[in-house]
């Protein structure tokens, strides 16, 4: 295996190893003010600078540094690049004489003994859409790693500099270093960690709330009357204002900063959570919104409304396939691809892009008792529970919407 390695500075060594999805260019910055101290090695892994290789494992990538970097270092690996570094310094412990592991772990991938991971779902749908876009899933890959960032905008920016995907070898070597992420466990082999080592993680995060069947999230505000009975609001329901809901605790809500200039939306927004109920089923309902200025001179009632423009609901049971329900391992974090109704909106300046989050909307959509049944038809008390529902909002397993913005 031949990898390329970018040599800078002088001083005791350093190697970068970056992380999946990424290039070294990743380190540009980082390494331009490292190499005042450091002699520094930035790592290209295969289907990049280095070319497409097989087969592609931790092994042959760890075996390729050991041979071409230098004889004692202090090696630096992010995400996959900190799997590396830690078998780097199993195979090799002389040539390690630190670590330092940014957002990496020795396993990725949740398990019975291992709650700090993962589903290895995540991976699947990482994977089939590398295999049906890979720029696209790269694209989204880099948003992810920015989100919460308080400067998301130019980071998630520079970060999709350093994406490109060149032809089916890098596709290719992609999938082969996903598949690493997926399958690789290390824990067995840390007591042999004898290097001083500096472990890096930023805030992941998640926000929460009680579901409770008992007291659903109605679709309208209440009263709600039957569709055929006087003062019935159906036909207008789709447009009612959301602020009956945001008030909720079990409402997740997020809003954007106020808008300078006009956001137009026509397309398919799609949603992707990263989700866990501490139930076994559960509902994720997903509502678009855009928030109307508190003040709007003319039109006295549309001053801070919450207008919807785009909701949906996925029952979680159906995740896999509508035709199979399955139940949820409890506490298990697991991606939702939520498609929402087609939609041509124009969001205008001094407006603001809200998003809610709830698991009931009642009795537009039947309750969900929150506890896997096999038809919940037939339902009884005992099975509706109360459950603690969690969306994920950082790094890999960060909730996200793809909007359809249509350019000015």
């Amino acid at each position: 295996m031949n990898l390329h390695v970018k040599v800078a500075g002088s001083g005791p060594d350093l190697v970068l190893v970056h992380g999946w999805g990424m290039s070294a260019g990743v380190w540009d910055d980082t390494a331009a003010q490292l190499a005042q101290q450091f002699r520094v090695h930035s790592v290209e892994l295969p289907g990049h600078e280095s070319p497409a290789c097989a087969p592609y494992t931790l092994d042959a990538v760890a075996a390729a540094l050991a041979d071409i970097c230098a004889p004692r270092a202090t090696v630096c690996g992010w995400s996959l690049g900190g799997q590396i570094a830690l078998r780097w310094s199993f195979m090799h412990p002389e040539q390690v004489e630190r670590l330092v592991l940014i957002a990496s772990t020795p396993r990725f991938v949740r398990g019975s003994d291992w709650s700090s991971g993962m589903d290895a779902a995540v991976f699947d749908a990482f994977a089939q859409d590398l295999a049906h876009d890979a720029q696209g899933a790269l694209q989204r890959f880099a948003m992810l790693q920015a989100h919460g960032d308080a400067d998301a905008r130019n980071v998630s920016r520079r970060l999709r500099a350093c994406l490109s995907v060149r032809g089916a070898g890098d596709v290719a070597s992609l999938a082969a270093g996903l598949q690493i992420l997926r399958d690789t466990d290390l824990r067995a082999d840390l007591p042999r960690i004898a290097q001083p080592a500096l472990i890096v993680h930023g805030e992941g995060g998640f926000d929460e709330y009680m579901s409770d069947p008992a007291k659903p999230v109605p679709y309208h505000p209440r009263p709600i009357r039957p569709q055929a009975a006087a003062g019935s609001n159906w036909d207008a329901w789709l447009v009612d204002d959301q602020r009956f809901a945001a008030d909720r605790p079990d409402v997740l809500v997020y809003t954007s900063e106020v808008l300078n200039e006009p956001l137009r939306l026509a397309g398919q927004p799609v949603a992707h959570l990263f989700a866990s109920t501490s139930g076994s089923d559960c509902d994720w309902v997903v509502k678009l919104i855009d928030v109307y200025p508190d003040e709007v001179p003319g039109d006295e009632k549309m001053g801070g409304y919450q207008l919807p423009i785009a909701m949906d609901v996925i029952r979680a049971r159906y995740r896999d396939d509508p035709a199979k329900p399955s139940a949820i391992p409890s506490g298990a974090v697991l991606p939702y691809r939520i498609p929402m109704p087609h939609i041509s909106h124009m969001l205008l300046p001094g407006h603001r892009l809200m998003v809610q989050i709830q698991s009931s909307w009642f009795p537009l959509y039947d309750r969900n008792p929150q506890s896997f049944v096999e038809n919940i038809m037939f339902a009884q008390a005992s099975d509706f529970v109360r459950a603690t529902q969690r969306v994920f909002r950082g790094g890999a397993a960060a909730s996200f919407i793809d909007l359809p913005v249509v350019p000015q």
